[in-house]
This record gives C-alpha cells, sequence and structure tokens, in this order.
C-alpha cells in the first residue's frame, strides 16, 4: 500500500492524464457518432426530469411511442409510461399574427429503454476493454457493504449501473472489468452525491465527479478504462476536471485502501 503522500502523487498524475485524454476524445469518431445518436432524444425541462426520476429514478434514455417506434424499438406489452407534461401553444385571435402563446400543459408519456424491445440501440463508448481478476470486484463489493450499500444485479438495468441512496443496481452480464468500473462509479454517487450538498450538484458535475473516482481506481489497480470517451459525452473540459480533483480524493482513498484491505482476506485471496 502506498504511502498517503505517494498516493496522492499518484491520482494528480493520473487525473491531469485523463484531463488531457478527454479533450482528444472529444473529436474522436465514436464519440461524434454517438453525439449524433444521442440528438434524437430531447432535453427535458427540470421539472419534468424531476418527474421521471420520481416515477423512475433508473430511467437513461426517455422518449415517446412514436420516437421510439422510429428507432426500430416497441413499447413492451404492459409497461406503465412515465408521465410528464408538454406546453400546450395555441396562434393569438389577431390572424395577421404568427405569434403563438403557452396556453397550459398536458399531461403526456414517455418510455424509458428498459421498458422497450426492438433493434439495438448503439452502445455508448464506455466499456472498459480491459481484464481484471474476480477478486477486485468482490473486493469492491465488501467495501459497499461496509458502507451498508446493497448491491443488486438485473437485466433489465438501463445504464451499466444506477445509484439509488444505499443501493445501486448493476446490468447483468458484465464482464469482470466493467463491473468493477461500474461499481466504483456508482460507489462515488452514493458516498459524493446523497447527501445535501452532492445533490446540489448539477448531473454534469456528479458524473464528472464519479467517473473520475472510478478512473483512478481502477487505473491504480492496472484496469483500463473508457472515461475519456465517458466523460468527454458528458461535456466535460480538462479545467472541469481538474478543479473537482480536491473533493475527490478522500473518496479515492477510502476505495483504494478498502479493496486493498479486503484482497488480503484469506476467503478472498482464493479466487483466481
Amino acid at each position: 500500500m502506498l504511502s498517503a503522500r505517494g498516493l496522492e502523487a499518484q491520482v494528480v498524475r493520473i487525473v491531469e492524464d485523463l484531463a488531457e485524454r478527454t479533450e482528444e476524445a472529444k473529436s474522436s469518431e465514436e464519440v461524434v457518432r454517438y453525439l449524433k445518436f444521442c440528438s434524437a432524444f430531447r432535453e427535458y425541462s427540470l421539472y419534468n426530469t424531476l418527474l421521471i426520476w420520481r416515477q423512475k429514478p433508473e430511467a437513461t434514455q426517455v422518449a415517446g411511442f412514436g420516437a421510439w417506434k422510429k428507432l426500430g424499438r416497441q413499447v413492451k406489452k404492459g409497461e406503465k409510461g412515465i408521465a410528464i407534461l408538454a406546453p400546450v401553444f395555441r396562434r393569438q385571435e389577431d390572424e395577421e399574427s404568427e405569434e403563438q402563446r403557452l396556453r397550459g400543459f398536458r399531461r403526456v408519456y414517455v418510455f424509458d429503454v428498459s421498458q422497450t424491445e426492438g433493434k439495438d440501440l448503439p452502445d455508448a463508448p464506455i466499456a472498459t476493454d480491459g481484464n481484471c481478476h474476480d477478486n477486485l470486484p468482490l473486493a469492491l463489493m465488501r467495501v459497499a457493504d461496509d458502507h451498508q450499500i446493497t448491491i443488486e444485479v438485473e437485466p433489465q438495468v438501463g445504464s451499466y449501473g444506477v445509484s439509488l441512496g444505499g443501493q445501486i443496481k448493476i446490468r447483468l452480464g458484465l464482464s469482470a472489468s466493467d463491473f468493477f468500473a461500474t461499481l466504483a462509479h456508482e460507489l462515488a454517487h452514493e458516498m459524493l452525491h446523497q447527501n445535501s450538498a452532492g445533490k446540489s450538484l448539477s448531473k454534469k458535475e456528479k458524473e464528472i465527479e464519479a467517473e473520475t473516482v472510478a478512473h483512478v481506481v481502477c487505473s491504480y489497480f492496472q484496469i483500463p478504462t473508457a472515461a475519456p470517451a465517458y466523460l468527454a459525452l458528458h461535456g466535460a473540459t480538462s479545467d472541469e476536471i481538474l478543479i473537482r480533483l480536491a473533493n475527490l480524493t478522500s473518496v479515492i482513498r477510502t476505495l483504494i485502501e478498502g479493496v486493498e484491505t479486503h484482497l488480503a482476506d484469506p476467503e478472498i485471496q482464493q479466487v483466481i
């Protein structure tokens, strides 16, 4: 185990490298292609975003029935729609005016990708493309248990994982390295963003923090990540990554030291 000063120096080097590679990733073909795909999904107001979160916290890609049909997917039979509000505009009574005014709102329904089936959608370029021994995910799961955070593995998780406050859901079928990276990311959300200060951050800020933590932890244990592409997809700049480092060192240290402690458990050492 590195000394506190040695670990801090290594973390700074890793994050500086991450910041530089994120800027480079913004112009990569895979990121540009995926951003074009994402443009098919509209942005929702803060109020509608809260409505979506309250009804389906694990939602990741949300669209209406017709929009999903255009993407080659159908809403599964029996799925319950997520209610949001759509504005209703009407033209002014003055026929010469083309101006339309907001007259109110109406309820419409959208569906998360996990509620649909059909043509495969392109995956975000966020796979780790690496390998790790099964003992590393097991050790990180023990760290989650130390903090009274439960982990569920399910086939219908829309993204790789989701943090729900005391509970993490992870998609079934991930490789050991993807599982480790996803769990590190969601544990960062749990430790950083479930309190009042963390909840006040924007989605972008939360993702920068969680993915930076995951990348540092993975890099420490020599697991390659796709963090530069992930952060590029969220529009992170090198400055935004570097400026948040001071907030993350405690969580990074907690996860790394927790994994190293549990790796020494005889039960985990038997896993090869």
